[in-house]
């Protein structure tokens, strides 16, 4: 609705000055048209000039007009990026064992918010998987809303067969409004790791 409306206030400020500017123009060859029915002389002589005068004011008009516009697309904009910026980001997570016995981590986006992520595996609280330096910056959009990661876990430190996967993310704006809980999220899935196979618990 915000990018309609945006657009439909863009092309007013793009065509208002031609259309005022035209008719400014309208109003000005008006003139000729009211000298030739005006009796009074001297006042027939002015009235060209009189409707000049008003085109011109109206041309002018168009301009104000235009840059009116252009500062309410301004505020709509700054405003609609507020919005995004607030936005609360949403994410799940899958892991996965391939054929090859490798462990495999699928971040799926629900929403377009740009956001920081982190994860660990662990096992009766001892972690199998090493932990992450640093968040990995992800930028869902159209094309992309999922990703796919190679995990290293530890087999053999692997308690009665249990993982747990912890993923934590953040908005890449929260530090801009002092990190709000809107804008962080954890999701925590559990398993049961056997045969090389992994079980939802």
């Amino acid at each position: 609705m915000a990018s309609e409306r945006l657009k439909i206030l863009s092309d007013l400020a793009k065509w208002a000055p031609y259309v005022f500017i035209f008719i400014g123009f309208v109003i000005a060859t008006c003139g000729q048209f009211f000298k030739e029915r005006v009796k009074d002389i001297h006042l027939a002589k002015k009235m060209p000039y009189l409707f000049m005068f008003l085109g011109l004011i109206v041309a002018i008009c168009g301009q104000s007009v235009k840059v009116s516009l252009e500062e309410h697309i301004k505020d709509i904009r700054a405003q609609s990026e507020q919005a995004f910026k607030q936005t609360e980001p949403k994410c799940d997570t899958i892991l996965t064992v391939e054929r090859d016995g490798s462990f495999r981590l699928i971040i799926k986006s629900m929403t377009n918010i740009p956001f920081l992520a982190r994860w660990y595996v662990n096992t009766k609280n001892e972690t199998v998987s090493g932990m992450m330096l640093s968040s990995i910056p992800l930028h869902p959009n159209e094309k992309t809303d999922t990703w796919n990661f190679q995990l290293k876990i530890q087999k053999d430190r692997i308690i009665d067969g249990y993982l747990e996967l912890i993923f934590r993310y953040e908005s890449i704006y929260a530090a801009e409004f002092g990190y709000p809980e809107r804008l962080i999220g954890n999701v925590i899935h559990k398993y049961h790791y056997e045969n090389g196979k992994l079980t939802p618990l």
